[in-house]
């Protein structure tokens, strides 16, 4: 199957960037998991099967994806950005992830940016259509022919 080129990637952390400018974010971090990916795979197109990730998007520099040491093949083989590092120790988003996060930086303060991503997710490029369109495709004829062997 076809894959969104890394320039639509780009400009998804494009558009996050201007929204921290405006807002005087310094980093926005992007958090999924086996359970909650979509937004991480948004930004990165990179999805944990097991574990956790983390993408942190910084004012210019290349986004950086914090991987579990379990899940850094994948990443590697998947995520448009090349700047993986391992991270350890942590099951999830978990209190204890948060408030490590927190007192890792002084003076600093977290706000949920879900809402962002949210919104972001909602408008489909051309490219994201067509793709969305094959994987409707794929859909149909496995459903087809699950019908069709019920049948027989």
């Amino acid at each position: 199957m076809d894959e969104l080129p890394v320039s639509e990637f780009k400009k998804r952390i494009d558009i996050i960037r201007e929204l921290m400018k405006k807002e005087s974010v310094d980093v926005f971090v992007v958090y999924g998991d086996e359970y909650r990916r979509e937004n991480l795979r948004y930004v990165s197109n990179y999805w944990p099967i097991f574990e956790r990730g983390m993408l942190a998007v910084g004012e210019k520099k290349d986004p950086i994806l914090l991987v579990s040491p379990e899940c850094e093949h994948l990443a590697k083989e998947i995520s448009v950005w090349l700047d993986i590092r391992l991270i350890s120790g942590f099951d999830a988003m978990s209190v204890i992830l948060f408030n490590t996060i927190k007192t890792s930086v002084k003076n600093m303060e977290i706000e949920n940016g879900d809402d962002v991503l949210y919104k972001m997710r909602l408008i489909k490029s051309p490219a994201e259509i067509e793709i969305l369109k094959k994987a409707g495709e794929i859909c149909d004829t496995g459903y087809t022919a699950l019908m069709d062997a019920e049948l027989a």
